[in-house]
C-alpha cells in the first residue's frame, strides 16, 4: 500500500520524528475503517 511505502520512506530519512509516524498511522487507520464501511 502506499501508505506503507511513505511510513518506509518517513523511517529511513527521518527516524527520529514520531508525531510525523503517529500522524500517518492515525490517517491510515481512519482510511481502513472507512474503507470497510
Amino acid at each position: 500500500m502506499e501508505g506503507d511505502i511513505l511510513m518506509i520512506k518517513l523511517k529511513k530519512d527521518k527516524p527520529k520524528i514520531r508525531e510525523a509516524e503517529e500522524y500517518l498511522l492515525e490517517v491510515l487507520n481512519a482510511q481502513r475503517k472507512h474503507s470497510q464501511n
